[in-house]
């Protein structure tokens, strides 16, 4: 059961990291959204160990 859970873990993780990619991807890429966008994608994408 442990493997099943790791197994959901690291999709559901992905999925939320692909949904970032795409909010980073639809803001404004001037000024304080490329700023902003970069911020978001490198906290929500990286996972801790």
């Amino acid at each position: 059961m442990g493997d099943r859970v790791s197994d959901d873990i690291a999709a559901r993780t992905f999925q939320f990291a692909l949904r970032i990619v795409k909010l980073v991807r639809a803001l404004d890429q001037t000024g304080a959204g490329h700023v902003l966008g970069s911020e978001l994608l490198r906290s929500r994408t990286s996972i801790s160990c």
